[in-house]
């Protein structure tokens, strides 16, 4: 079992926004109207109880409730970790108690029932935790108990084998939690007990070399587990800590590589980061952090540095967040 929290907010691989699906006359049924209104949106993967996830408006802060919430005994949710979407916005969810993938369609909510669900000996999953699709919507996912990458084809359901397998002592892999992609495919992972981010190229498969690594005591890590890109190819690691602070948010250079320091620490007591396992970006480089012992979403400034305040925070009942990992934004 995944010891540590994982969060991520993958970049998608130059995916297209959500597009609410059309009725016969044309318009998008009431519903999903409604709702494309309010996206992007903010997607949360809860491994509280119940499991969850939930989705909001982008901007949503203070005691907003859900547009949307997956949960119920349909959905084959166990310990959600990851949350992804496709370029059609089905959702994509890792459950780490499970090994399972589980897709739904577009705008599902209540206690939906997953229209594929990845699972069984041959997948090699194991411990699933960061999840993120390329632009052909291939599907890459971190597994945090056999240190590995596994990579299925687009529409990929059933116990089907990887069609790409990274894994091995050159791997330089220690418990891997956040996945993104950047334009080109290479592949980024938050090694979490090497306080590393190890980046591979597109198409590695076995027990592949990192293309570069970012580890040692000027980089900062410490427990790293939500891994995100910007447009730039600029690095967002949410650091959990080892069980104790400090939890952080460090960024990167766009080809950042060794023992580098970070060109933007997030830390301190005014941050209120608390187990701070996932992490996204808005479309104006607003950083949002997935923070699971207080249960709450904190919102900092594009170019946050240092111990600041958030801007916003999303905590509260209404919200439905419960012990929040994965996060997205799409």
């Amino acid at each position: 079992m995944i010891l540590a929290a994982f969060a991520l907010a993958a970049c998608n691989g130059g995916i297209a926004p959500y597009a609410a699906s059309s009725s016969s006359a044309g318009a998008p049924a009431s519903g999903e109207a409604h709702r494309a209104s309010l996206c992007p949106c903010l997607y949360v993967a809860n491994r509280g109880t119940p499991n969850s996830v939930t989705v909001y408006a982008e901007g949503a802060h203070g005691k907003a409730a859900p547009i949307e919430e997956i949960s119920g005994s349909n959905t084959g949710l166990d310990n959600p970790w990851g949350v992804a979407l496709d370029s059609s916005g089905n959702i994509y969810v890792t459950n780490s108690t499970g090994s399972t993938v589980t897709e739904y369609a577009a705008g599902a909510n209540g206690n939906a029932t997953p229209i594929a669900t990845i699972g069984g000996p041959y997948t090699d999953l194991n411990d699933p935790g960061g999840i993120t699709l390329d632009g052909s919507n291939n599907i890459y996912v971190a597994n945090y108990s056999s240190d590995a990458i596994t990579v299925f084809a687009a529409g990929a359901n059933g116990n089907v084998a990887p069609t790409q397998f990274i894994h091995g002592s050159y791997t330089n892999l220690s418990d891997p939690l956040g996945i993104a992609m950047d334009a080109g495919n290479d592949i980024y992972v938050a090694s979490s007990h090497n306080d590393s981010v190890e980046v591979f190229a597109a198409g590695a498969n076995g027990n592949a070399t990192p293309i570069r690594t970012i580890s040692g005591a000027n980089t900062k890590l410490n427990l790293p587990s939500g891994l995100t890109l910007d447009g730039s190819d600029d690095i967002y690691v949410a650091n959990a800590g080892d069980h104790a602070p400090p939890w952080s948010v460090n960024v990167f250079a766009a080809g950042a590589n060794g023992n580098v320091s970070p060109t933007q620490y997030i830390e301190g007591s005014k941050t209120k980061l608390n187990y701070a396992y996932g992490i996204a970006l808005d479309s104006s480089a607003n950083i949002h952090v997935a923070n699971e012992v207080p249960n709450t979403v904190t919102t900092f400034a594009a170019g946050a540095n240092g111990n600041v305040k958030p801007k916003s925070k999303l905590k509260g009942k209404k919200t439905k967040i419960s012990s929040p990992v994965g996060i997205l934004i799409r």
